[in-house]
């Protein structure tokens, strides 16, 4: 039954394992060994003596907005981060090979241009278990009209996102996203939308972040641009803060270190910023 409502949870969020899980290992990772994976794509193969692993990945986040396209001020919304996973476990046998592909970073759009969207990260386990997948974030809306841009969503959301500001508000801030603690010690989350534009007499809003009951905020400082007309701020994911807003005339700003953050939006007649990729981290 444990195992039944496992799967259940998995299948029902952004992680999906197919077609059964029948070879999950329930060993405790002894914490020998790691290796981080972050090229586009390529293949892992499983060390000598090594039948138990420990997979975390998430995907890339979305681009930044830009900023209207005109002396008229408009920021853009904040990208979306991608999704995270933490400590699944699964078993393997030494030389096994696990073929993977990598959410790669997006580029901030362009004046009056959408954010791209972050693409998926993907891991196909041995012995027909199927596949982890993350779902990257959603590129910011542009700011237009005097109306500041909404944010993207995060990856695998089905909530709303940050709505762009109009001259007498501000810009929402971004979609909060709840960190999910399974069985097993599986963690996962869905990606925080960015923060909508501010626009003429509104500032922009901050990225989304992520938190649990009792652990509060992951990200903790907010990074809308400052004053009238800024970009909103990219969404926070579990491994790396979301880029900051551009300030009206400036663009927004890519993630600092880390992975799967959204790009911040662009101030008015400026470009978004990009966001970070994706990550798989292979635990024994």
């Amino acid at each position: 039954m444990i195992r039944r409502r496992i799967l259940a949870a998995l299948a029902a969020a952004f992680l999906f394992i197919a077609p059964a899980m029948a070879q999950v290992s329930s060993q405790p990772m002894v914490g020998t060994g790691s290796v981080l994976l972050t090229a586009t794509s390529g293949n892992f193969t499983v060390p000598a003596g090594i039948t138990s692993i420990a997979v975390d990945l998430c995907a890339a986040g979305g681009a930044g907005g830009g900023g209207q396209a005109s002396a008229a001020t408009a920021g853009g919304g904040g990208g979306g981060a991608g999704t995270a996973v933490v400590g699944v476990p699964v078993t393997v046998a030494p030389g096994q090979t696990l073929a993977y592909t990598m959410g790669a970073a997006v580029t901030g759009a362009a004046a009056g241009g959408t954010g791209g969207n972050g693409s998926n990260t993907t891991l196909t386990l041995p012995l027909s278990q199927g596949q982890l997948i993350a779902y990257g974030g959603t590129g910011g809306s542009p700011g237009a009209a005097g109306t500041g841009g909404a944010s993207g969503a995060g990856g695998g959301q089905t909530q709303g996102v940050g709505g762009g500001g109009t001259s007498a508000a501000g810009g929402a801030n971004g979609v909060t996203s709840a960190v999910t603690q399974y069985l097993n010690g599986i963690l996962q989350a869905y990606g925080p939308s960015g923060g909508g534009g501010g626009a003429t007499a509104g500032t922009a809003g901050f990225g989304g972040k992520l938190v649990t009951g009792g652990y509060g905020a992951f990200g903790f400082t907010a990074n809308q641009g400052s004053g009238n007309g800024a970009g909103g701020g990219g969404g926070y994911s579990f491994f790396g803060n979301g880029g900051t807003g551009g300030a009206a005339g400036s663009a927004g700003v890519a993630p600092g270190s880390g992975f799967c953050a959204g790009g911040g939006g662009g101030g008015t007649n400026a470009s978004g910023g990009p966001s970070t990729g994706g990550m798989i981290r292979i635990r024994w």
